[in-house]
């Protein structure tokens, strides 16, 4: 139900989103990009949508610069908005004191270091800025889930791809613009497996339950989705990797998957009856996945519930 405070909040995220995306416009158009393909990439990168015209995404405009603006926005869209409409009545404190984006930045900063290192010495750029770029544009337009690509990350090492491939379960912060099942889902997560060597340790202490149960059955709904997908999808026949980055790829809507679905391929070699199980997995990841399954109860139907 929408009362006043809630519409005052909505309006200020929506006024902040259209300042995001016309200021990235203005960044890309300012980077020698065509103002239709300013505008184009502007609206799918902060939207979360990962469109683009050319089949090499960014790199089609090898331009450093706007990989760099790209990917400032992309951590901008999949953090939390409500941290940056603070930012100006509380200061830098209102980014400190939040977990999560502490958590969210340094999944960052960690999971692009150990690409750039790994591919930088396993041969696949030729210099450390390059690694550099294309590790953290990839991370952060996994976990942003922006689908934005820079280079072919089918060829990098095993261990880089397999980074990406856990951030794709992860997602971005809480009240953002990106999909998955949010930073703060999972560090509550690792705080459960705390608590439960916690009270191992000491029986007698009491933690609270509520919010914490709520984001375990959430967990388990999303990994049973995960799963339910996997093994629908998989009547394609193809390998293991494409199938399960192509149903994290439409369930937390980052539209690039690894293999098969990655930059140099796409979905068109799903079947007919894939492409339906892959659509409705698109839809339950930006409706959240109770509010999909609520449709189909008896009882959300009933004008007398209580």
């Amino acid at each position: 139900k929408f009362h006043l405070k809630f519409h005052g909040t909505v309006s200020k995220l929506f006024r902040l989103y259209v300042f995001l995306t016309l200021s990235l416009i203005i960044f890309f158009y300012l980077g020698k990009m065509s103002l239709f393909d300013s505008i184009l990439h502007g609206l799918s990168t902060i939207g979360t949508g990962g469109f683009s015209t050319y089949n090499n995404g960014l790199a089609h405009f090898g331009n450093p610069f706007i990989n760099w603006v790209c990917i400032i926005f992309m951590f901008i869209a999949g953090s939390n908005l409500n941290l940056w409409l603070g930012l100006k009545k509380y200061g830098i404190k209102t980014f400190r004191k939040n977990a999560e984006f502490k958590f969210y930045l340094i999944l960052i900063v960690s999971a692009s270091t150990l690409i750039s290192t790994n591919t930088y010495f396993s041969g696949i750029f030729t210099t450390p800025c390059e690694a550099i770029t294309s590790g953290f544009f990839q991370v952060t337009s996994f976990i942003s889930t922006s689908g934005q690509r820079l280079s072919n990350f089918n060829a990098w090492p095993t261990f880089s791809k397999m980074i990406p491939l856990a951030i794709m379960l992860i997602g971005g912060c809480t009240s953002s613009l990106a999909g998955g099942p949010k930073v703060l889902r999972i560090l509550t997560s690792i705080r459960l497996i705390q608590r439960g060597i916690s009270i191992k340790l000491h029986p007698n202490k009491i933690f609270p339950q509520e919010v914490s149960t709520n984001i375990a059955n959430f967990m388990f709904l999303y990994f049973f989705t995960i799963f339910s997908g996997c093994l629908l999808v998989s009547i394609n026949d193809f390998d293991l990797i494409t199938t399960f980055s192509g149903v994290l790829a439409c369930l937390n809507n980052i539209g690039l998957g690894f293999n098969l679905v990655g930059p140099t391929g796409g979905f068109h070699i799903f079947s007919g009856f894939s492409k339906l199980i892959l659509s409705l997995l698109m839809i339950a990841g930006r409706l959240e996945l109770f509010t999909l399954l609520m449709l189909f109860s008896p009882h959300y139907w009933n004008p007398d519930r209580v």
